[in-house]
């Protein structure tokens, strides 16, 4: 077969099945001789009303373990759906209602459509969530794979409890629809003569980690584009707080002293569906009065804490017309002033729209970068010019470097970092030495100014090897001045 170049499907032609619909149900009641008169041929109209009565009791009677049959024919006929990754349904119990086709004139004995009474019954049973997780970690099984839920289940900041349930459910789907490319290519590097970035060019060291870990996106793409493009730049809390200082946009309230004037009361704020995530441009106008948001510079603290509903409240300090919104960072006595609001409900939804758009920001700045040191090797040299390596240490062979964002909410927690980093031994090859970074929002963009025009230049195969060495040179000096400890600063006497 190694050195055939026919095609191996045609060796072994796949499996066809049979299409059966084994949905459909004959009733045994069609069965029963006439003169119980419950078969087609029904009760005569000269009989009395006592034997029709009879007739009708013991239809009756049948249907309820006649439903049962029924709902295992529905059963039956939906395996597929159940045992399917790219089903959207979230029911786990399937039934039909029997109808005077099926039964002869059992529509006569129903006091309410049967469709609505028996999604009723069925659905105080169905916890599908559960159960199509455990149907998804048999389909895994299959294939040798385990897929934790703990990158999800315990570092959810960005999802209620439903939320979270089908996040994981999602992320066990995706890895399943790329089941044979994440394993079949997980020591698989990407293709540098070929544009990578904004593709799915990637390694599937990077496209494994980034399934296991729950990321959105598994490409190679910026992960500072979804603040950029809003025109943000994100900075420290320290480096807000001495910028803005004494500024509307960071107006502080303590509101120990304000709860005990008179009918001034905080309250909290329930979370209200405001719709689709990913349409940020019913997101935009509910923003516009935040404060902080109106220019062009966001403190970590309030996009990390305000994907957290509890750290927000509304109340009014004034007037019964006015109310205000505001918020707490994390760690801190005093709370931000976010804005003003003519009613209660509109104070509720523009802070349900933040938060939402916090959660859309965090999401969407999560991924990996992922740099194979072999290809950053000098064309045409043995060394690179002005760059000085660590003495005896192979800084090419068998290394690479991982780099995680550092200013979401979930990458900013030191245990899923733990485990980030823990994935990432796991999943790589076991000659591979993988070193970990995780980079605030400033280095990362300067990091991926540096790759982008590496992996340009690499994939430009006119690209004259001065040009290929100089920006190998760029991306060799970050990675180098990153990997340095900072230098310990003694303490001043």
């Amino acid at each position: 077969l190694r050195r055939s170049t026919r095609n191996v499907s045609s060796l072994v032609p796949s499996p066809r099945g049979q299409y059966r619909n084994l949905r459909e149900y004959f009733s045994i009641q069609n069965q029963f001789p006439a003169i119980y008169g419950i078969n087609r041929y029904g009760v005569p109209a000269t009989a009395s009303v006592e034997t029709q009565a009879r007739a009708r009791q013991l239809r009756a009677y049948l249907l309820l373990f006649e439903q049962i049959m029924a709902n295992f024919s529905a059963s039956l006929h939906e395996l597929r759906t159940l045992f399917s990754f790219d089903d959207r349904s979230r029911q786990s119990y399937f039934f039909q209602a029997l109808t005077s086709d099926t039964i002869p004139a059992i529509d006569d004995l129903y006091t309410q459509p049967a469709l609505d009474a028996l999604a009723k019954i069925v659905g105080k049973y169905d916890n599908c969530t559960n159960r199509k997780n455990r149907l998804l970690d048999y389909l895994l099984a299959i294939y040798g794979e385990t897929f934790s839920p703990d990158a999800l289940r315990q570092f959810s900041h960005y999802y209620n409890p439903h939320q979270l349930e089908e996040a994981i459910i999602d992320s066990k789907v995706a890895f399943l629809n790329r089941i044979v490319e994440v394993t079949k290519n997980r020591a698989g590097a990407f293709n540098y003569h070929e544009p990578s970035w904004n593709t799915d060019n990637v390694s599937g060291l990077v496209e494994r980690v980034s399934l296991l870990l729950g990321f959105k996106h598994c490409r190679s793409r910026s992960l500072t584009v979804a603040l950029l493009k809003e025109g943000m730049k994100l900075i420290s809390h320290e480096t807000y707080t001495q910028v803005k200082a004494r500024t509307l946009e960071l107006k502080l309230l303590d509101l120990n002293d304000m709860s005990d004037q008179a009918g001034v009361k905080f309250q909290t704020i329930p979370i209200t569906e405001t719709g689709p995530m990913g349409r940020l441009h019913t997101i935009h106008p509910g923003i516009k009065p935040i404060i902080p948001l109106q220019h062009n510079l966001i403190s970590e603290a309030l996009l990390r804490g305000g994907v957290t509903i509890e750290r927000y409240r509304l109340g009014s300090l004034a007037a019964r017309d006015s109310y205000q919104l505001v918020f707490q960072p994390e760690g801190e006595e005093y709370w931000w002033y976010l804005g003003a609001y003519s009613d209660l409900q509109s104070g509720v939804q523009s802070a349900n729209v933040l938060r939402e758009f916090l959660i859309h920001l965090n999401i969407e700045s999560e991924g990996i970068h992922l740099v194979e040191h072999i290809l950053l090797r000098p064309i045409g040299k043995p060394q690179h010019e002005n760059i000085s390596l660590p003495q005896g240490e192979d800084f090419y062979s068998f290394r690479l470097t991982v780099i995680f964002p550092s200013w979401t909410a979930r990458c900013h927690d030191d245990n899923f970092r733990l485990l980030a980093e823990e994935t990432v031994r796991q999943n790589c090859p076991a000659h591979i030495y993988p070193e970990l970074h995780w980079l605030d929002f400033e280095k990362m963009c300067e990091f991926e100014r540096r790759c982008k025009t590496w992996l340009d230049v690499r994939a430009d195969t006119g690209a004259p090897p001065t040009e290929i060495n100089g920006a190998a040179r760029a991306l060799i000096a970050f990675l180098l001045e990153i990997k340095r400890p900072v230098p310990h600063r003694e303490a001043k006497t």
